[in-house]
């Protein structure tokens, strides 16, 4: 019977060996209440109480005194750590009870020594180990106020259990006069003490099960907090975004705003320009007619005038033209496209623009390699290509290149023809490239800002799109696409 106990003893300081060692793992991801010392040093104080227990009878009688004060000193422990959940442990409590254990086992070791009785060592015990237990019980009511769970009501109905075995077991030891722990062992109380040290193991094991409820409900506190503080932060977000999103609105109604105004501005100019010009352009073709009939005769002379006169009214009709479509573009009416040769429009006014360039020393190349058809208004394109070039060749200029030079190219690009107009000038940086086709933003000395925007604008007008690219080499190209007329059936 003696051995049994002893395996009994071992056996439950194995299984609270198991409890402390789930406290020192991932200390780090535990609240303090779990990890707290009161409850490791309690555990470790019983595991050692238990083993002393287990060895006593083989070691020496000793270990009964370190067994009975590691018990005491674990449920003094277990009071602190009841007493912790509601208020701080002062150290003057810390300090009555470190008393209390101590003075309890030396009168328990001298109570061995002089050959005292079994009864007075375990009423004692008893005494003491009720006294922690009343005092655990009195903080676990004083808890309850704030906890009223299922697991905390266990936690007290087992307290309440340990305190009653515990008095059962002092209560048949003094009740059977037992004079030594053996006769306890051999006599049918040994049921009593079983379930006493029983009831003493199933306590720990239900605190340390309400223990890790806590820490599953403060993770998930901890979880729901950071899931409702993440969608605080995504609505202030949100907000954010919406809020930059009107003020970019406002920035931009801002910006359309002042190139409406700029654009209004613009075609009122343009439209008392085309007014002015048409004036004398009128006086011209009237002057030209008059000359015509004063040369009705046939000399050679007279002829070489004609064919002077009839370039002046070509000229002057074109110009006529040209400004009567830009004014159209500007009160934004419907300007006539029709199909037409993009090469035959470039040849017409290479004449013009070849001469600019080689007055310059600039180099002339011309490739044109479209055949499909554009829908265009005449007019309105050669200012397009007269803009690009002109700038193409001050561009040229500019340079410090021996070997100036300008490429005027067209070519099919699927369902599309394009017009490359390429220099070998300085180039343009980021920032240029941004503001090029801005309203009356410059990088010419002398230029108003009208050229590129105008230009943007009539292609605008053709459902095409333009583009402006650094070459590799130096200079840039601009790359003009528009849509290609679908090939007749």
């Amino acid at each position: 019977m003696q051995q049994l106990n002893q395996i009994i003893f071992v056996l439950f300081a194995l299984i609270l060996l198991g409890i402390y060692v789930s406290t020192t793992v991932d200390t780090k991801s535990k609240p303090d209440m779990y990890t707290s010392p009161y409850w490791r040093w309690s555990l470790l104080t019983r595991i050692v109480s238990y083993s002393a227990w287990g060895f006593a009878p083989l070691v020496d009688g000793r270990l009964l005194t370190l067994a009975n004060m590691m018990m005491m000193a674990s449920l003094a422990l277990l009071y602190l750590l009841f007493r912790s959940w509601r208020v701080n442990v002062s150290r003057r409590v810390e300090l009555l009870c470190v008393i209390l254990i101590i003075v309890a086992t030396i009168w328990f070791d001298y109570l061995r020594r002089q050959d005292g009785s079994f009864q007075d060592r375990m009423a004692l015990i008893g005494t003491v180990v009720i006294v922690l237990d009343v005092l655990s019980l009195f903080e676990l009511f004083k808890m309850h106020r704030f906890d009223q769970s299922g697991a905390f009501k266990v936690v007290v109905g087992m307290m309440v259990m340990q305190v009653v075995m515990t008095a059962s077991l002092v209560i048949v030891t003094l009740v059977r006069n037992q004079h030594n722990v053996n006769v306890l062992i051999q006599h049918q109380s040994l049921i009593v003490l079983w379930s006493t040290m029983s009831a003493h193991l199933l306590l720990y094991i239900v605190v340390n099960s309400y223990l890790y409820r806590r820490l599953l409900l403060s993770k998930r506190r901890v979880q729901v907090a950071l899931q409702e503080n993440k969608q605080a932060l995504d609505i202030t977000t949100k907000e954010k975004d919406e809020i930059a999103r009107l003020l970019a609105e406002r920035g931009e109604l801002i910006r359309s705003l002042i190139q409406a105004n700029k654009t209004a501005l613009t075609g009122a100019l343009s439209a008392s320009i085309a007014h002015e010009i048409n004036q004398p352009v009128g006086a011209i073709n009237l002057n030209i007619e008059y000359l015509k009939l004063k040369l009705r005769d046939d000399s050679e002379q007279s002829l070489m005038v004609m064919d002077v006169l009839q370039r002046i009214r070509h000229d002057a009709d074109r110009i006529f033209a040209i400004i009567s479509s830009m004014k159209k573009i500007f009160q934004q009416e419907e300007v006539e496209s029709v199909e037409t040769d993009l090469n035959e429009v470039v040849t017409t006014l290479s004449r013009i623009l070849q001469s600019k360039a080689d007055a310059n020393q600039v180099q002339w190349i011309l490739e044109l390699n479209a055949n499909q058809q554009v829908s265009l208004n005449r007019e309105s394109f050669q200012q397009v290509i007269l803009n690009l070039v002109n700038n193409a060749i001050d561009s040229a200029i500019s340079s410090d290149r021996t070997n100036k030079k300008i490429r005027v190219a067209t070519r099919d690009a699927g369902a599309s023809v394009e017009l490359i107009v390429s220099d070998n000038g300085p180039g343009i940086s980021e920032d240029q490239r941004k503001a090029l086709f801005s309203l009356m933003q410059t990088n010419k000395v002398n230029g108003l800002g009208l050229g590129l925007w105008l230009t943007r604008y009539i292609v605008d007008s053709h459902a095409g799109s333009i583009r402006i690219d650094n070459n590799p080499d130096g200079g840039v190209s601009v790359v003009v696409t528009l849509p290609a007329c679908p090939p007749e059936a």
